[in-house]
Formats: C-alpha cells, sequence, structure tokens
C-alpha cells in the first residue's frame, strides 16, 4: 500500500490503535480522516461534544481514557489485544465502556456501543494547518466536522461495527486531489487529498487498520481471571475454622480505636503447670547481663515501662493471691541487643514455646490462625 516505510519506536509507543509509519519521501499531501463531531452522554445525563475519528479501518470502537473518566461511565474488565499492519501489537486495552452518542443535525438518531478504553488514540489530525481551497462541490453542505481543516484532537474512534449505521447515500465528489464528500447522520464527513502539501521534509501518515487477537485475547482473558478475579475459598482445616470463630466472635475496637483480639485457646490454660520458675529464671539471668552492660538496662527498662504503660501487659501480685500463678501464663523474655543497628538496637523476645514444669508450651494450647499469605509455588505460576 505505501512503500519505502519505516516505523520507529516511539511512534510504535504514541499510538495504540492505527498505525504510524515514516514516509521517506518530501513535501508529502495532506489528506483529511473522516472526521465528526459528536455528542457523548455523561454518567449523569449531559451532553458533551467531542471530536470522533470514523474509522471503517477498525474492527472495534475505540475511547481515549481522558474522555472515558470525564464522563464518569462504569467500566467492564476484559483484556482485548490489538493488531494493526503486519499484524504488528498496537496495544492492549483492559476495560471497556458503554458510550451513547448522537447528532447535533439529526434529532431522532441516538446509539449505544461498546468502546475499548486506551491511553491515546492518535496525535492531533491534521498535523498541519491546511488552507482552503475553493472547492465548489462541496458548497452549501454542512460539514460534520467545522475543525477539521485545524490541528484538533482526537477521543474518539468510530469502527466498523457502527460504520454502516452512521453513513448515508448521498456522496459528493470533486476534481481530483480535492476531498470527496459523504452525507452521514453527523452532516457531511470529508476524506481525502486537499491539495496542500505538508511544510517538512518528512511527515507521518495514519493507515487505519486495527483488529483484535482472538488467540491472544483468551490467553489474557485467562491471565486477568486468574489474577484479578475473585480467589475460590480456601481450604481450611477443623482447628482453622473453629480459630476463626473465636476471632469473629471475641474481636473488638475500643474508643481510642485500638482494636482488642482474645487469645484462641483450645485448652485449659490451667493445664499448663508451672511457667513462673521458667520466667524468674531468664529474669535473673537478664539481670547479670544488666551489670554488665548499663546501655542495655536502660533500654530494657525504657521498653518494658512503654510496654506496661501501652497496657500490653499488666502485674499479678502473687504475694496476696498465689493462686493467680497456676491461672495466669508468665512469658519468659529476653532482649537481643545490635550494636550496630542503626535504628532499633534492642529487640526484646517473648518466648511462648518456653515449655512449662508439665512441659506443655503456650503456643500448643492456641489455635493456629489461616495462613494468609499464598504460596511461593503459587506465586511463581502466576
Amino acid at each position: 500500500m505505501i512503500s519505502n516505510t519505516s516505523l520507529t519506536p516511539h511512534q510504535a509507543q504514541s499510538t495504540h490503535a492505527v498505525s504510524v509509519m515514516q514516509i521517506s519521501q518530501k513535501k508529502s499531501p495532506l489528506v483529511l480522516l473522516t472526521t465528526a463531531m459528536v455528542n457523548v452522554t455523561t454518567s449523569s445525563d449531559h451532553t458533551k461534544c467531542v471530536r470522533a475519528l470514523i474509522d471503517q479501518g477498525s474492527e472495534v470502537s475505540i475511547i481515549s481514557e481522558s474522555l472515558a473518566q470525564s464522563l464518569q461511565l462504569p467500566r467492564t474488565r476484559g483484556p482485548v489485544v490489538l493488531l494493526g499492519v503486519e499484524e504488528s501489537k498496537w496495544g492492549t486495552s483492559r476495560r471497556s465502556v458503554n458510550v451513547v452518542f448522537s447528532s447535533s443535525f439529526d434529532s431522532g438518531f441516538k446509539l449505544q456501543l461498546q468502546a475499548l478504553v486506551l491511553p491515546k488514540l492518535i496525535s492531533k489530525r491534521p498535523e498541519h494547518q491546511i488552507s482552503l481551497e475553493e472547492w465548489l462541490h462541496l458548497t452549501g453542505l454542512q460539514s460534520a466536522d467545522p475543525k477539521f481543516s485545524g490541528n484538533a484532537p482526537i477521543d474518539l474512534s468510530l469502527g466498523v461495527d457502527v460504520y454502516a449505521i452512521l453513513i448515508k447515500q448521498r456522496l459528493q465528489k470533486g476534481p481530483p486531489g480535492t476531498p470527496v464528500a459523504q452525507d452521514s447522520v453527523f452532516g457531511w464527513i470529508l476524506r481525502g487529498h486537499t491539495g496542500n502539501t505538508s511544510p517538512l521534509d518528512s511527515c507521518t501518515v495514519n493507515m487505519s487498520h486495527c483488529s483484535k487477537s482472538e488467540e491472544l485475547f483468551f490467553d489474557l482473558q485467562k491471565f486477568w481471571d486468574d489474577s484479578e478475579g475473585v480467589p475460590p475459598k480456601p481450604f481450611r482445616t477443623a482447628e482453622e475454622e473453629e480459630c476463626e470463630k473465636i476471632f469473629q466472635k471475641t474481636h473488638s475496637r475500643t474508643k481510642d480505636g485500638r482494636y482488642v483480639v482474645h487469645l484462641p485457646i483450645k485448652s485449659d490454660v490451667t493445664s499448663l503447670g508451672d511457667s513462673y520458675s521458667a520466667a524468674l529464671r531468664m529474669l535473673l539471668h537478664m539481670e547479670q547481663r544488666f551489670k554488665r552492660d548499663v546501655h542495655l538496662q536502660e533500654a530494657y527498662a525504657k521498653f518494658m515501662e512503654e510496654y506496661h504503660q501501652l497496657q500490653h501487659m499488666k502485674t499479678v501480685n502473687i504475694t496476696a493471691d498465689p493462686r493467680s500463678i497456676s491461672r495466669s501464663f508468665l512469658l519468659a523474655h529476653h532482649g537481643v541487643w545490635r550494636e550496630s543497628s542503626l535504628t532499633t538496637k534492642l529487640r526484646v523476645v517473648f518466648n511462648c514455646s518456653r515449655r512449662s514444669s508439665r512441659g506443655i508450651s503456650l503456643n500448643e494450647c492456641l489455635y493456629a490462625e489461616p495462613k494468609l499469605q499464598l504460596n511461593i509455588s503459587d506465586v511463581l505460576l502466576l
């Protein structure tokens, strides 16, 4: 169709719905693409006038991201791969919208179509200002696009899926080198040569050819269904289900916005036996470390005081009530000090795996919550 052509990487990235090719000839003739001013309906039932390209070389209709956002239309998920000349991939649309548009000249015309959403459709057209000649064959015709000779953006592309509905039978031709006028529901649309040439040594030419790739479409559809779709309810064991029930029944929120969650206990805490002796031995061990390291002692005391103020622990008076030891579990704790750390040098470890006099730890008496993260193998397969 066009010889001696080459495609630049920048052009391939900046156009999605059509193929932009670089012509090696100089002073290329400027041509008019078929454009029209169209009224589109917003989500609040207001109308907005936009410039549309009537593209019979495209299998689908396309809308720019900026226009779709301004219309505030609900979107439907569904990836579609768009192919251009030589089966080249020009873009992927992951959303579509239902657009209702009408004509300013035909009050009885209104149509709804599904349009794919792309970040950008096409650069401003025409690329350069066109000097209007005396096109006598167009005299008295109501143009569908009063801006056809100026450099204006295009935010909507109407494909061949609606082309036959828009076009009427009347056709107005002039001498060679002049545009052809076609009657439509929007007025007379113009296309073809203008008698003008590009002022630059080279220019870009739009080749309107856009089609959907069915094979890539189904591959992408399956990918997005797997990654964005609602995952099936994971299998849970009887213990995980019981843990979830305890959480649902007991969790609450305080007036200051903090959440309170009960421990998911699966057996009587008093069966743990004596945990006081192990906790006391660890405390005495830490006190010996404090004598050798004053900085550790200061940091440890500050941490425990803050922990107590935040009500993460409370004081148990074992002298007044010796039986409180059997009704409580005292966590053994120790500090890990890293002098090289640039942030927190002290990390306090509460050992819930430490066994009591009966050989049972606190962890063994609690339900394990259901796993929230995916398996690494499932992540790699995605």
